[in-house]
């Protein structure tokens, strides 16, 4: 089902915890070409239309829909569009809150897992007349993790959105999207931050710094590592397959454990970024780590192509047998 922001999924966002509050756009570090885009559909026609943002993970996408969603919604109660800005729309500072708070009417997120029956539901969600904003918005989190009857099922709400809303479509991998979504919609592009936004946006949000090796330019991704203990996961991969100790499939046991209350998805998703900060980490350590840093690669590959996490690190914590099989005279 559809999930407007509610009280209970406000609960990620809560605008104290610094991490998770929505920004408005001109407080979103680094992503000025990104920004000026949204600000011009805003001003051309309220937003109304469908945009996919894209961008690599951890970078800020959806806070740049959520920033976009919150200044379209809080534009006043007149239907008229936007006007030209260099800063924040001045409108309802009530709609303001609302969207902060996670509790605005006109606003709904789908994510990706509800499928084709999420899909249809936020379709004939955007039929109603707005409660209080000029429209209403959807945002699609992750679109190029639905599947395909989810994005076929979206198609003509994308090409015609109802009743002039605004539908913004967040993606990490554009190829993974199909080209009849892509080209229905206005493209956007964020890019990944340099060292020092990086590392201004994760003492704004309480992370600390030294994490920032592991996803140089994708704050969120560092957060999620940190958040997860895939930071410590990382450090105890780098540490063991640098130096391999008698047992390194044992070493690398409790990476193949779920955490409590993750389910298989969420430990994929936590081992595969935890593969990435190993592949960030020996990057930065390049000369010297060409061949672990290629069978972190090829794990990570095996990974995505749903391979068993268990035999996916068994076989990387065995990467020095393989790359230097012993020779028996």
């Amino acid at each position: 089902m559809a999930k407007k922001i509610t009280k209970k999924t406000a609960v990620k966002r809560a605008p104290q915890d610094p991490a998770r509050k929505p920004l408005k756009l001109d407080e979103i570090v680094g992503q000025d070409a990104a920004r000026a885009a949204l600000r011009r559909a805003i001003a051309q026609g309220g937003g109304a239309g469908s945009t996919l943002i894209l961008g690599p993970e951890g970078i800020g996408r959806f806070k740049l829909a959520l920033a976009a969603a919150r200044e379209i919604l809080d534009s006043g109660s007149s239907h008229e569009p936007a006007t030209v800005s260099d800063g924040p729309s001045t409108g309802s500072n009530r709609a303001g809150a609302l969207v902060d708070g996670g509790r605005h009417p006109d606003l709904m997120i789908l994510e990706p897992d509800e499928g084709i029956g999420g899909v249809r539901t936020a379709i004939s969600l955007l039929q109603r007349k707005p409660a209080l904003a000029p429209r209403q918005v959807l945002i699609v989190r992750d679109a190029d993790r639905m599947a395909r009857a989810a994005h076929d099922a979206l198609l003509k709400t994308l090409e015609e959105p109802p009743a002039g809303a605004a539908v913004f479509v967040v993606a990490a991998d554009e190829t993974l999207l199909p080209d009849t979504v892509v080209s229905r919609c206005r493209r956007v592009r964020a890019r990944a931050l340099d060292v020092a936004e990086t590392v201004a946006v994760l003492e704004k949000i309480g992370v600390p710094t030294v994490l920032a090796r592991f996803a140089p330019g994708a704050p969120g991704q560092v957060l999620y590592l940190h958040e997860t203990g895939g930071a410590t996961d990382a450090e105890l991969l780098v540490t063991t397959l640098r130096r391999p100790p008698p047992d390194p499939i044992g070493a690398l046991t409790p990476l193949t454990r779920r955490r409590k209350g993750e389910d298989s998805k969420g430990h994929r998703r936590r081992l595969a970024a935890v593969l990435g900060a190993a592949a960030s980490e020996l990057r930065g350590a390049l000369p010297g780590s060409e061949s672990v840093l290629r069978c972190v690669v090829d794990a990570l590959g095996s990974l995505s192509a749903n391979a068993n996490p268990s035999i996916v690190l068994a076989d990387l914590a065995l990467w020095k047998l393989r790359t230097n099989p012993p020779t028996h005279r």
